[in-house]
């Protein structure tokens, strides 16, 4: 649907009005007038509209619900006989409608919501929801498209945006239990089920319903996929509807759980000045450690953030924002505290994402992601020590996105001894080998990163060391090694691709891949050669070509590193 223009000069436009739908049927929220100025108001816009005179525009009717308080007297009826000429007729009951099955004309299928101009067809050009019919002079303060009411296309949150240098105030609405102003061009997230909101002089209450959530979850989804055109759906761990227990905390509006450690709790949440999906992890400290490990894993991550602000294909999840449980951004440092950590929300990760549905096109690409994101961390000098399947997190699938997340065991040296790091199967094997003579370095995140690839096309835990346990010695190496071979025999992995993880899961740091040259690899060609069409370089994809091996000769991988005696395991 194309976004209508819109205007915010001062001249007036009117809308129609229609009477009651009492059953639902896409309805999802109602906007009530609230004072007696918007009552007026309103009954000003439903008799404009029911005059049915040559300026009014019958589109508007379509936003309007309308109940009369009281049936209207008749010529012998009691009340007839007593009520004085002067008597106001009763006051028109009603509001305005939000509905999925009458789609506004607004940018991006937004509600458009203000006193309309007089441009062109009729009164009420410029808006769906009409506020003040023509020559009223009540609603004063009403511009002509005043606010936009909108549904985020990732997390399906409800968006209210002034469009006016007029402001619009979301009552209460702030931390502190204030108004939120909203000036020209600035938006935030509704996020309560009964919100206030005062346009001019006019008031009213704008209602979520909250007895068809499933229903409504049904045509949202489909409003968002077939009208706003965006191929996911929203975050499934994101509410779909403004809950109770819902909080808003230093800018970010608090959802649900969605997974929980020895490190802390991450919840769902939407920034509430853009809408867009953001984890919030609590990571409890309870001694200086904590704070310590806290503050450096808050440091490295701050890194990552382009200036541009976030980019789901950068390959890293980074820091947003911190504060503590005393709202103090960064942090204050005592203890105990709470730290909140607010990070993009993926959808899920490579330990619960259904592989059995992912094309190897797909799977590649995703692969791809986490190794550029890999290897943009160790151009940095930091060390990630963490890489798992859980660490992994899938952005998008359409088009594919990953990125490497958590910093929390990360260090910005190129050496370390420390064991204590990531899950123990998933752990290279030099870690258990390392002393202050021979530490390892970047090689063990590699490792790490071909053992989450292997453990995609089925799990590695089977595969014990010598003395029975997750760790990886040689004897437990071999087995992985020879479970990679019969899948790439079975034709379960391709061999190009076996050959990668081959060679970044080589026993010897020394002879294995660094994230750079596993990006050389010839596996990628396809990928790269995908990319290239239609882009500006005609060039890239005559490169790729020339690169690509012949069917019958095995592609040559990238030259391994010189050894460096001082990570040679023992």
């Amino acid at each position: 649907m194309a976004a209508a223009p819109y205007q915010d000069d001062d001249a007036q436009s009117f809308t129609t009005v229609e009477t009651a739908e009492p059953v639902f049927s896409g309805d999802f929220a109602t906007l009530t007038p609230d004072n007696i100025a918007a009552r007026a108001a309103f009954d000003g816009v439903v008799a404009f509209l029911e005059a049915g005179t040559a300026s009014a525009d019958p589109y508007h009717a379509q936003f309007l619900s309308v109940n009369v308080a009281s049936e209207p007297a008749t010529a012998d009826s009691p009340s007839s006989q007593t009520s004085s000429p002067s008597t106001p007729p009763p006051p028109t009951q009603g509001h305005y409608r939000l509905s999925l099955d009458k789609l506004p004309e607004g940018p991006n299928a937004s509600w458009r919501i203000g006193r309309g101009s007089a441009h062109t067809n009729g009164f009420g050009n410029g808006v769906d929801l009409l506020l003040v019919p023509p020559g009223q002079h009540r609603g004063q303060g009403v511009a002509n498209v005043h606010a936009l009411i909108s549904i985020h296309r990732l997390s399906g949150a409800f968006m209210l945006r002034s469009t006016s240098n007029r402001p619009i105030k979301y009552l209460s609405a702030a931390e502190d239990g204030r108004d939120l102003v909203l000036r020209r061009g600035e938006q935030t997230v509704i996020y309560r089920t009964e919100n206030r909101f005062r346009i001019g002089e006019l008031d009213y209450i704008l209602t979520i319903d909250v007895e068809h959530e499933s229903h409504f979850e049904k045509i949202r989804n489909e409003f968002i996929t077939s009208v706003l055109a965006q191929p996911s759906l929203p975050h499934p761990q994101l509410d779909v509807i403004p809950q109770p227990y819902h909080q808003k905390i230093a800018g970010y509006i608090i959802h649900k759980p969605i997974s929980s450690g020895a490190f802390g709790m991450v919840r769902s949440a939407v920034d509430s000045r853009t809408g867009d999906p953001v984890a919030v992890k609590r990571v409890s400290c309870r001694s200086y450690r904590d704070v310590r490990a806290v503050d450096t894993e808050m440091r490295i991550a701050c890194r990552f953030l382009p200036r541009g602000g976030y980019d789901e294909n950068c390959n890293i999840i980074p820091l947003l924002s911190q504060w503590c449980e005393h709202v103090s951004t960064p942090p204050c440092g005592r203890t105990p505290e709470d730290i909140f950590l607010a990070m993009p929300l993926a959808r899920t990760d490579f330990a619960h994402l259904d592989w059995s549905a992912i094309t190897m096109d797909v799977r590649l690409a995703l692969f791809h992601c986490t190794l550029t994101g890999l290897s943009r961390i160790h151009a940095s000098n930091v060390m990630h020590r963490d890489i798992s399947s859980k660490n992994l997190l899938v952005c998008s699938l359409h088009p594919p996105s990953a990125a490497i997340c958590d910093f929390g065991k990360a260090i910005d040296k190129p050496y370390d001894t420390e064991t204590a790091i990531g899950p123990i199967d998933t752990v290279a094997p030099e870690v258990w080998q390392a002393t202050p003579a021979r530490p390892y370095g970047p090689a063990v995140d590699v490792w790490s990163m071909g053992y989450a690839w292997l453990s995609t096309f089925g799990s590695l835990l089977r595969f014990f060391s010598a003395a029975n346990n997750r760790k990886t010695d040689e004897k437990r190496h071999q087995r992985i090694q020879l479970e990679l071979d019969e899948r790439v025999k079975a034709g379960i992995i391709p061999a190009a691709l076996g050959s990668l993880i081959r060679s970044m899961m080589e026993y010897n740091p020394r002879f294995r891949y660094t994230a750079a040259q596993a990006l050389e690899h010839p596996v990628w060609i396809s990928l790269v050669t995908r990319r290239s069409v239609g882009s500006d370089d005609g060039n890239a994809a005559k490169r790729a070509r020339l690169l690509s091996p012949e069917a019958d000769d095995p592609p040559e991988p990238p030259k391994p590193p010189s050894p460096l005696p001082d990570t040679e395991p023992n």
